[in-house]
């Protein structure tokens, strides 16, 4: 009788385990989608006010082939139309203070052509939550606010963007961007770190990027700021 009692009441406290652990994975999914749903918001709403307006992108950084060093330029405009597209647009680049277009830019800094429509970081970093081809996941509170997964599926430079936004505005904090393509895959080092501003928009973005190919030993490190 005893031993049928105990089993009884392992198995009622092993159901009510089991509904409150069910009950709290519910409640941090409904947290989740909530602070989703407000960081949505928030952006459409920033995306809105920034229309007709465009940034102007600077970067400034050193690129090492092997034993020489190089210094790097570039100006890029980032614009949200009234329309409310995104559109990031090369100005010009220079290497060493001389002129270069942009696949001469990419070509000094290691980086892989670029393909015809591919989407720069920067236009995917500026909607990462509303803009097309990108799945957004809840992963939970972490420091500086709550991480929201971001998984590109559009053809772009960037494959991934751990996001983190605050809580309660839904406003974007940081991101850290994870490249896209096999090169990156061979590199020793690819770190892009993301500090949006109070509006949205890229406040700074440091790159940072090291592989060996073909035997010799190729590094980037680069700051990308808006000219305010």
């Amino acid at each position: 009788m005893f031993g049928t009692l105990s089993a009884r009441a392992t198995l009622v406290a092993t159901a009510v385990a089991v509904v409150a652990l069910a009950g709290g994975v519910a409640h941090a999914d409904a947290r989740g989608e909530a602070v989703l749903a407000r960081a949505r918001a928030t952006e459409r709403a920033q995306l809105a006010a920034l229309a007709g307006t465009t940034l102007r992108m600077q970067t400034r950084g050193t690129l090492r082939n092997g034993k020489a060093t190089h210094t790097i330029e570039a100006m890029r405009h980032l614009g949200v139309a009234l329309d409310g597209t995104i559109h990031n647009d090369f100005v010009w680049g220079k290497i060493d203070g001389q002129l270069t277009d942009e696949s001469g830019l990419r070509a000094a800094s290691g980086a892989p052509k670029k393909r015809a429509g591919q989407a720069e970081s920067l236009t995917v970093a500026l909607a990462p939550l509303t803009g097309g081809g990108v799945d957004v996941k809840p992963i939970g509170p972490t420091q500086g606010g709550y991480l929201l997964r971001c998984d590109v599926r559009r053809d772009a430079a960037v494959g991934r963007i751990d996001l983190i936004v605050d809580e309660t505005t839904g406003k974007k904090r940081s991101a850290s961007l994870h490249p896209a393509g096999t090169l990156v895959k061979l590199a020793d080092r690819a770190e892009m770190e993301l500090v949006y501003a109070d509006d949205g928009t890229p406040a700074m973005l440091r790159s940072a990027f090291a592989a060996r190919i073909l035997w010799v030993d190729r590094a980037a490190e680069m700051v990308t700021a808006p000219l305010r």
